[in-house]
């Protein structure tokens, strides 16, 4: 009896091998994982993106690779957002609930209007162009976890379930190079 196998048309595509590739290269490239960060915002239609390095204790990046965020929108994110971002709290929470997995603003965080009213999170978007976010837990550790995020620019669709779903098969690759 002759079994057909199922195609699964994202191992056929070439940019989610790419991409898989620019994870582990990430490693022990000079870039880091700029060029992997770099490639998955052009290949999934993003404005900006960071992949970045928080110390839960103060609440602070400590360090990151980012794509499309000027230094003035860097500053005013540590000063105003980074203490109270609505995102990564949303990623933790799910990730200790689900695991790790890709969270929306528009579809994830409760009462994503009272938030944007009550912090600065949608004026540091507005600064640099960008609307929506989406990001995960790709790794997290004593008080480091590494957050990796992904925005819109404005008038760009918003994420969608089926796109979080794939941006969640990165997430495996990430946890183990990183």
């Amino acid at each position: 009896m002759h079994q057909t196998l199922q195609r699964d048309p994202l191992f056929f595509n070439p940019d989610y091998h790419e991409l898989i590739g620019l994870i582990y290269d990430g490693i022990s490239s000079q870039e880091g994982f700029l060029p992997f960060l770099k490639r998955f915002i052009e290949v999934f239609n993003g404005h900006s993106g960071s992949f970045a390095i928080y110390d839960t204790q103060s609440n602070t990046p400590i360090g990151a690779w980012i794509i499309n965020i000027p230094e003035h929108a860097l500053t005013f994110y540590i000063e105003h957002v980074s203490h109270q971002d609505a995102l990564i709290e949303t990623a933790l929470s799910v990730r200790e609930q689900h695991g790790p997995r890709f969270v929306v603003s528009n579809l994830d965080i409760e009462n994503v209007e009272d938030v944007r009213e009550t912090t600065r999170a949608q004026e540091w978007l507005e600064s640099f162009g960008a609307n929506e976010a989406a990001g995960a837990i790709a790794y997290s550790s004593g008080n480091y976890l590494n957050f990796f995020g992904i925005q819109r620019a404005i008038g760009q669709p918003d994420f969608t379930r089926e796109e979080l779903a794939i941006f969640d098969l990165f997430l495996p690759h990430i946890n183990r190079a990183v």
